[in-house]
């Protein structure tokens, strides 16, 4: 599997729990992966629609995304574990985010807030 790494750190965890696949991010977690790893990824806040979005390599290469407030975000497992059982739509998908987010929380994982 190829994955984009420039930014560094975004893991099959990361895609695992992004997913959902529970059985994955079990089979990853007795593996060893880690939970508080975090991936950086370029992101400029969109304050018409209150979120962040994600920054294409090809706006990066522009000229015009170096004049908007742009910054790289650090992702967790755990952060995306959260946001899923928001975002998914049925009560399948969402027992599913939970079910992954009761896998990251039972290794302990530390959680960390800072601000760069």
């Amino acid at each position: 599997m190829h994955c984009d790494t420039r930014y560094g750190g975004y893991t099959a965890l990361h895609l695992a729990v992004q997913e959902s696949h529970v059985d994955t991010v079990r089979i990853l977690l007795d593996a060893k992966a880690r939970p508080d790893s975090a991936a950086y990824l370029p992101v400029r806040y969109r304050s018409d629609r209150a979120e962040f979005e994600l920054i294409s390599r090809d706006e990066e290469n522009s000229n015009s995304s170096s004049s908007s407030s742009a910054c790289l975000l650090a992702i967790s497992p755990l952060s995306i574990a959260c946001c899923n059982i928001v975002a998914r739509q049925s009560a399948v998908q969402r027992q599913k985010a939970a079910d992954v987010l009761e896998l990251l929380l039972a290794t302990n994982v530390k959680v960390n807030f800072c601000w760069v």
